[in-house]
């Protein structure tokens, strides 16, 4: 699948200047990532309509191109394994001032591939990311049922244990879009009220446990986070034993990033948090 996705990109920019797409792997950092970056011209002020029609010719191209199981989205977010990607394929190239790049890159435990459109700013290869584009397969084979299915399920999920601490669990991060002061409390009141229907049952959560905060942290540590960044987590603890009866139930977490240190890359955040239950089907 990986290599489909691949050719089609450089079909896309087949009279562009591009390299080959290669995997780059820092073992120290557990990073592993396929990576492809293509020169696809410069940028210019006084035409600035053209490049809006080029972003939007971009998109719409990757989506009628698309295999029939690939679905297209803008993203608001790419986790730091992906950001190192694009900063290793940038290295094949010469860059300068007002280049622009599309970059794919592709996670070895992922099926999801990445286009990213940036904008060289500065003789240092420094970039400002202009669009971030998914592309991932979908299974063609998604029946609905009467199953209660959790707030969780879905494709981003990752799954994360320590095995030293008894922790396992799974994680969903969500950059949310509305950041500032009031971002993650906006979606802490929306989601509170909406999540309280004929299938769920939702209320707010004083504490976390230390489980709870451990899945929270490992997850968080994907993500290139900056200060003022607000995310929702969706947390499922699993259960310790095949025997225990497992109740449906996701701690769903609202923060705001406060601050961060600059040595360590340790950072703070406030948090409201909510949990929320399956109803039981009569």
């Amino acid at each position: 699948m990986k290599n489909i996705l691949f050719i089609f990109v450089f079909a896309l920019c087949l009279f562009s200047v591009s390299s080959k797409a290669k995997v780059y792997e820092d073992k120290q950092k557990g990073y592993k990532v396929e990576a492809e970056a293509t020169c696809v011209g410069y940028y210019d002020k006084e035409h600035n309509e053209d490049f809006e029609k080029y972003r939007e010719a971009l998109f719409n191209s990757l989506c009628d191109n698309a295999k029939e199981n690939v679905e297209v989205r803008y993203v608001l977010k790419l986790s730091k394994k992906h950001i190192w990607g694009i900063k290793q394929a940038l290295l094949e190239f010469d860059t300068e001032i007002n280049e622009l790049y599309l970059v794919s890159t592709i996670l070895e435990d992922e099926d999801s591939l990445f286009q990213t459109l940036l904008l060289i700013k500065d003789d240092k290869g420094n970039f400002d990311i202009i669009d971030k584009i998914e592309m991932y397969f979908v299974s063609d084979s998604s029946k609905k049922d009467d199953t209660v299915e959790s707030p969780l399920a879905n494709k981003e999920g990752y799954a994360y244990s320590s095995e030293s601490l008894g922790y396992s669990g799974c994680c969903t991060v969500k950059y949310l879009e509305n950041n500032g002061e009031y971002g993650a409390d906006l979606a802490f009141s929306f989601f509170l009220e909406y999540m309280n229907n004929d299938d769920f049952f939702a209320r707010e959560l004083q504490n976390l446990t230390s489980e709870e905060k451990w899945l929270l942290n490992t997850a968080l540590k994907k993500y290139d986070v900056k200060v003022n960044d607000n995310y929702s987590v969706a947390i499922q603890v699993y259960p310790k034993s095949y025997q225990t009866v497992f109740v449906v139930r996701t701690v769903m977490v609202f923060l705001a990033i406060t601050d961060i240190d600059k040595n360590t890359g340790s950072y703070n955040y406030i948090y409201k948090s909510i949990e929320v239950y399956a109803k039981e089907k009569d």
